[in-house]
């Protein structure tokens, strides 16, 4: 079973948006790299995602949770712009209530009810049960996030090889043909769309990449 989150905003969401229960729709993939979910093994994983980049990192979460004993420490940290931009709050309640596990959530806008943090993603990093020598981190979402996200926790004593990020253009073919998706020597569908930090790290805020 595949479960994916759509956000309609073109012409292909919006047409996959007014489909009906029973309606058919074609799919190939999945290409390219996906999370270092082996490497991650005996190892505390954080997921770090900034605004709709928890889509992606869902299936790691749940992957995680169902082979428990196989990871360390799971420590999900996610940010938003506005507090109604949440999504699967439930989730994440469920989450929460997990043993070994840590969730924190950040809003830079609060709306009535939110009890979780006021601020960028980043001011979770004092709140997080954060242990570097032993942690693998997994980041998706705006690239000026997961640049500051990814030199602030360098600095904290992560090893840039251990930080992992799921980047995000516009693809076309999937293949690798088109060029649309072609971030400096690498195309986002077939070498990513994940990527180790040291990989791509001096592309992250390149104008034109």
């Amino acid at each position: 079973m595949l479960d994916h989150t759509i956000r309609t905003v073109g012409q292909v969401t919006d047409a996959i948006g007014r489909l009906k229960v029973g309606d058919r729709l074609g799919i190939r993939g999945p290409f390219g790299a996906g999370w270092p979910l082996k490497e991650a093994e005996g190892r505390d994983v954080i997921v770090l995602t900034g605004g709709l980049g928890c889509a992606p990192a869902v299936s790691a979460i749940r992957h995680i949770i169902r082979r428990r004993d196989n990871y360390g420490q799971l420590t999900i940290l996610q940010g938003v712009k506005h507090a109604n931009d949440l999504i699967w709050r439930e989730q994440y309640d469920q989450w929460q209530s997990m043993p070994n596990t840590q969730v924190l959530l950040a809003a830079d806008e609060a709306a009535p009810g939110w009890n979780w943090d006021v601020g960028l993603v980043t001011s979770l990093f004092d709140k997080a049960r954060l242990q570097p020598e032993s942690s693998l981190l997994m980041m998706c979402g705006p690239e000026p996030m997961m640049n500051a996200s990814a030199k602030d926790l360098v600095a904290r004593g992560f090893a840039p090889e251990r930080i992992w990020l799921s980047m995000e253009r516009n693809m076309k073919c999937a293949v690798g043909r088109c060029g649309h998706c072609q971030y400096g020597a690498e195309f986002i569908c077939k070498d990513g769309p994940v990527f180790n930090y040291p990989r791509i790290r001096t592309l992250l805020g390149e104008r034109g990449f």
